[in-house]
């Protein structure tokens, strides 16, 4: 990362009482992945980092922002200044963070690690081989590389859970829930059994405000919270659910604030990502 001296500071990442740590937070990375950059409200953004190959951010006690080098893919910790980053790791696969903690896959998929906290650059073993992983309010989520069945992180050394058999995708923001391959989409409802709440679908997105699906042939977004599906926006390239704020981020890099119903308002672009927390 590059550090900056800026003038203009972002918003605080404290939340209230009530809330997670990090919580209602919201990060970006601009089309050109040539800066990463924190959302003051509006459409008012403030630069907190230079070049980034991808962003994650989260919220809870292990949340906040992370950012990959675009040379080496080392892995960057937000510290909550402009400009000021720390190293904490090498490159992944991806990365994922909730209030379980931050983990990660390695380059190869052979192995789920998680981080052991501020300051240090070590993490603990806590899987194996995987394709994906996927980490929010369910806890973290692994697929298996060779048969696509879903496993769920017991939390201990390296006990994992059999959840179900392969789909499409999968999210674990509201609870976990599958895209199958079918198109439909499925809630887990524990042990090994899963509910089919709606379909087709192509994509599906998750966070503690519910769930999005874009629902074929149109591609238009629902929103499921629970109970019955609301419309919530046009197709857009992706949509990101906070704790109390929802963005989306369309095909030419605008993007967006949810107002409620399926109203929207501008909040900048163009993007290459956007993360609510």
């Amino acid at each position: 990362m590059v550090a900056l001296s800026l003038l203009t500071a972002p918003t605080s990442s404290a939340a209230p009482a009530d809330q997670p740590p990090f919580a209602n937070q919201v990060y970006a990375l601009t089309a050109d992945h040539g800066a990463v950059l924190q959302w003051t409200g509006g459409s008012g953004w403030v630069q907190i980092g230079g070049p980034a190959g991808a962003i994650y951010a989260g919220a809870g006690i292990y949340g906040g922002l992370y950012a990959t080098n675009p040379v080496n893919g080392d892995l960057m910790h937000y510290e909550g200044h402009p400009g000021d980053w720390e190293r904490i790791g090498g490159p992944g696969r991806t990365f994922t963070v909730c209030s379980q903690g931050l983990f990660g896959l390695s380059p190869d998929g052979s192995g789920v690690y998680k981080w052991k906290g501020l300051h240090s650059e070590n993490w603990d073993h806590v899987g194996g081989a995987a394709s994906w992983i996927s980490c929010g309010n369910a806890g973290l989520i692994a697929s298996n590389p060779s048969s696509g069945d879903l496993f769920h992180w017991d939390g201990q050394d390296n006990n994992w859970s059999h959840l179900g058999g392969a789909g499409a995708s999968f999210t674990s923001g509201f609870g976990v829930t599958s895209l199958g391959r079918d198109g439909s989409v499925n809630q887990w409802n524990g042990g090994e059994s899963w509910n089919r709440l709606a379909g087709p679908a192509s994509a599906i997105y998750s966070g503690n405000m519910g769930v999005a699906a874009a629902f074929s042939p149109s591609g238009d977004l629902y929103r499921w919270a629970g109970s019955g599906w609301t419309h919530l926006s046009t197709p857009a390239a992706a949509v990101t659910l906070g704790t109390n704020l929802i963005f989306k981020r369309n095909s030419d890099g605008s993007v967006y604030q949810w107002v409620g119903g399926d109203a929207w308002i501008r909040a900048g672009g163009p993007m290459a990502s956007v993360i609510a927390t």
